[in-house]
């Protein structure tokens, strides 16, 4: 059973927003890839994107702040003390990242507890970002998200979600997953 508020849509100052924007632009971005049975892998029938990391400790400080704040507000009171590296995605034409859940163990026995992606821009068309709310025979069983830029949406890392086809344009967003140990 879950708890707490689904999701937490929060906006990010304008001036600060600004600055994040500036940063992303000089971000380099490669093929996404996925862990597999050999390692990182491409797995184009599972995501097709490019992305890149954000360390700056501005930014991450500003997001952490942010997470701890909505961790609060929705009611989640989950143990977090942990934000890594952001990732920059950029999905290009038929670019998506089909159903899947952030949550699993990272470095130090450490478990992903909260999620949330941002929007950088609104200029395309499709990659809608869905999230499940509910069980499988309820109709609609997720609800769809369209871009909002300097907005960014928070969820617990146990819920399905995805990014479906971008139809055209380039969609941009910033992703990231807050750990703490593991649930008991």
């Amino acid at each position: 059973m879950r708890y707490g508020d689904p999701y937490i849509i929060v906006d990010i100052p304008p001036i600060t927003w600004g600055n994040i924007k500036k940063h992303l632009e000089t971000i380099p971005v490669e093929g996404a890839r996925l862990f597999g049975k050999k390692g990182l892998e491409d797995q184009k029938g599972i995501r097709d994107s490019y992305v890149g990391w954000v360390s700056e400790p501005k930014i991450l400080d500003l997001f952490f702040d942010m997470g701890e704040q909505v961790n609060k507000k929705a009611g989640w009171n989950l143990d977090i003390q942990y934000l890594e590296p952001l990732q920059y995605t950029v999905y290009h034409r038929d670019g998506f990242y089909d159903w899947h859940v952030d949550q699993h163990h990272i470095c130090d026995g450490e478990t992903r507890k909260i999620s949330f992606t941002c929007w950088v821009n609104d200029d395309y068309e499709g990659g809608e970002f869905d999230l499940e709310l509910h069980h499988p025979g309820h109709n609609p069983r997720y609800k769809s998200f369209f871009a909002q830029p300097g907005k960014a949406i928070f969820f617990m890392s146990d819920y399905f979600h995805r990014v479906r086809p971008i139809t055209s344009g380039v969609r941009k967003s910033l992703v990231g997953w807050f750990s703490g140990p593991p649930y008991v």
